[in-house]
């Protein structure tokens, strides 16, 4: 179980709350509903979540008597710091208005790179900008961790929700062995897939290999990392050849210390321990042990890709496309999935008319046709996307890519664009529609990103429309960081109503 720290504004002035009034007035306060009651967000300081139990939240409401304001002031701050740092989540809401201490709580929890940051404020972000200056603390913090992302939200109900059906766990490949075992060359193949993949749990395993630590504690600690992370697959690279292994690193060039004269005594550590592991038969979806000295490169990548799908860990499915950036896009967007591109599964181009008058036409009929094409039958995920302007009377719609012919450069074809948009309004939306069908049931997802066009095109992020699509802060789609464009493109929220309804 993960926890929450929640950083927010509360829906009443804080200085008219009293003990005697607090539980009466913080009962639509968004903490409360989150928690299930107001006594929770009173009075525990680690409460499971009503709406997604795997979260606890830490934290608690603060009331700061008039008399006692200054010292109840500095042990709120000690308080909350603290509960921060215990987080494994820090979510900060800058929806109405919000306190410094908000933007305070945001760039101390950016300081921890480990901790996931997700920042909510409204696509209106010219307001903030304004009156607020919430965006530079928002740009500072991205600048400090990899981790975090803005989510544009219009209310507490559309928080709620993300909240409920936020992945929690995802799904981790951890590759262990001795160095130059070829742990990082396996973690960038499978990365490739879109997999989670990381080249050792340094806490956990790495830290009991070694020849003091008894052959007892090695399984046991191994089998008890399993239990404790039931989302994580663990791989262990082992070799029968450690002569070979010992020609490896010495060719690498680098400089050769004590774990590389000592690789071959921990490739022997690892391999005993992987053996008794897989004797217990205890973990068979969550373990594999593979000689890497007996195969190729891509050969071991396709061993541990037919192990996942073989022993249940991810489910295959093909995505409908050949391009490399929406590949990369729905492989971080479906990460329980082993998602494979056409080329991946036909051997032979597969032209498919698109001739629906729809988006969701579209989808469908290349999702339905291909599933028919493919052996062995595999879920398919296909989608049709595109601009839509209310104008031109939902033009380019389904022709966004083709309009001016197949191969019209992205350049020409959004000159196009604003050249029709003189003297019109310029409201616009990017829609996409996502459907899955594996034989028996079809079920689709729709995203919509309402923006306009811009008198001209600007950023050189992105692709496509993207420099010609301005959004409601005055920035257009080319001008985000790549972290800001992934967390609101119409291909996100389409993927999020898509993995919703699949749960259902």
């Amino acid at each position: 179980m993960k926890r929450l720290f929640f950083s927010s504004a509360y829906n009443v002035q804080h200085s008219t709350i009293t003990p005697e009034n607090a539980t009466k007035k913080l009962a639509s306060d968004i903490r409360s509903r989150m928690l299930g009651s107001v006594e929770k967000f009173l009075y525990a300081k680690v409460s499971p979540l009503e709406i997604n139990p795997q979260l606890e939240y830490v934290g608690g409401f603060y009331y700061e008597p008039q008399s006692e304001k200054l010292s109840a002031c500095a042990s709120t701050v000690k308080a909350e710091l603290d509960e921060i740092n215990q987080a494994d989540i820090v979510m900060v809401s800058l929806l109405k208005y919000s306190a410094i201490a908000t933007i305070t709580e945001l760039l101390y929890a950016a300081r921890f790179p480990e901790k996931e940051i997700i920042i909510f404020c409204d696509s209106d972000i010219t307001q903030f900008k304004v009156e607020y200056e919430y965006w530079f603390p928002i740009l500072a913090a991205q600048r400090t961790t990899q981790n975090l992302r803005v989510v544009y939200v219009k209310n507490d109900n559309e928080i709620l929700n993300f909240i409920k059906n936020l992945e929690i766990y995802p799904k981790r490949i951890i590759i262990e062995g001795t160095d130059g075992i070829g742990k990082t060359t396996l973690a960038r193949n499978l990365q490739n897939f879109g997999l989670h993949c990381l080249d050792r749990e340094k806490e956990h395993i790495s830290a009991i290999m070694f020849p003091e630590n008894s052959d007892a504690i090695r399984l046991q600690t191994c089998q008890q990392y399993l239990l404790n992370h039931p989302n994580d697959f663990l791989i262990f690279l082992t070799t029968n050849r450690p002569e070979e292994l010992q020609a490896r690193i010495q060719k690498r060039g680098n400089s050769y210390d004590k774990f590389d004269q000592e690789a071959a005594m921990y490739n022997a550590l690892y391999n005993k321990t992987a053996q008794q592991i897989e004797a217990t038969k205890s973990f068979d979806k969550q373990f594999a042990k593979i000689d890497v000295y007996n195969y190729q490169e891509d050969v071991v990548t396709s061993i541990v890709l037919e192990k996942l799908l073989y022993n249940g860990f991810m489910q295959k499915i093909v995505f409908a496309t050949n391009n490399p950036g929406k590949l990369a896009e729905l492989r971080q967007m479906f990460p329980e999935y082993l998602m494979l591109s056409l080329k991946d599964v036909l051997h032979e181009k597969l032209d498919i008319e698109e001739d629906a008058d729809s988006f969701l036409g579209n989808a469908t009929k290349k999702a339905i046709e291909i599933y028919a094409a493919i052996k062995p039958r595999t879920p398919i995920v296909a989608d049709d996307s595109g601009l839509m302007i209310d104008a031109l009377n939902g033009f380019p719609g389904v022709l966004t890519h083709r309009f001016l012919g197949e191969n019209t450069s992205d350049e020409e074809r959004n000159a196009e664009i604003i050249h029709r948009m003189s003297g019109k309004d310029r409201t616009a939306r990017f829609i996409c529609e996502l459907v899955y069908y594996d034989g028996n049931k079809i079920v689709s997802g729709h995203g919509e990103l309402v923006g306009k066009i811009a008198e001209n095109p600007r950023g050189e992020n992105g692709f496509g429309f993207d420099p010609i699509f301005e959004l409601a802060d005055g920035r257009t789609l080319a001008e985000l960081l790549p972290a800001e464009k992934k967390w609101l493109s119409a291909r996100y929220l389409a993927t999020i109503d898509l993995k919703q309804k699949l749960r259902v």
